[in-house]
């Protein structure tokens, strides 16, 4: 059996803001030792755009469009941060390939995403959900019927960016599904297990 080809490492850049000084060169000293270690190569600079902000887990501020955030407590010891900027790679990764144009018969070619929907399988645990707001309202959403990421983000009226960063989170754990809409051409009724799920989501919400 072949082996799944190793992901190319690629370059990427990530800002740091809202620490300390003394904290921001910490942290840019922690990525620099894991050089070599992480799936991709990560570089620190102090302009957008970039693919990663770094930030204190109390942030409320917006990201620049299209950037993942990684919400950063100190002291953060060196295999976190390693398994976090690895996580984020493969959410970058994930992203990139949806909107990577698909290469059809005669050079037609139209973005990967076109005509897929999001279909949540269960309800994510709280270390994707974190204490973001913006996620529990997304999940409660895709928990009552599967939803297209530009129709999401009208609807929760939520940046399409974050939409697409959590939407990526949650195939990666295989929380959700991508659902190509020739697969399912109407909106049928919701299936049993459908239905306990949104039971489930509404009680966790206490609405029940």
């Amino acid at each position: 059996m072949a082996e799944s080809p190793v992901p190319r490492a690629r370059d990427r850049r990530f800002r740091i803001e809202a620490f300390t000084e003394r904290d921001a060169m910490v942290l840019r000293s922690m990525v620099k030792l894991l050089a070599g270690k992480t799936r991709d190569r990560w570089g620190a600079v102090d302009a957008d755009p970039v693919h990663l902000l770094v930030v204190p887990v109390d942030f409320a501020g917006e990201p620049p469009p299209e950037t993942f955030v990684l919400r950063a407590a100190l002291p953060l010891r060196a295999d976190d941060l390693w398994s976090q900027l690895d996580r984020i790679s493969g959410q970058i990764e994930l992203d990139e390939s949806m909107l990577r144009p698909s290469r059809q018969a005669g050079g037609a070619g139209r973005p990967a995403a076109g005509g897929r929907r999001l279909q949540l399988l269960r309800w994510p645990p709280d270390a994707l959900l974190g204490a973001d707001l913006r996620y529990l309202r997304l999940a409660t959403m895709l928990g009552a019927r599967p939803f297209a990421i530009e129709e999401l983000a009208v609807k929760a009226n939520i940046p399409l960016a974050t939409c697409h960063a959590f939407a990526a989170v949650l195939h990666a754990n295989g929380v959700a599904q991508w659902l190509l809409d020739s697969d399912e051409p109407g909106d049928a009724p919701s299936a049993p297990g459908n239905a306990g799920l949104i039971f489930r989501i509404r009680s966790r919400l206490g609405l029940e």
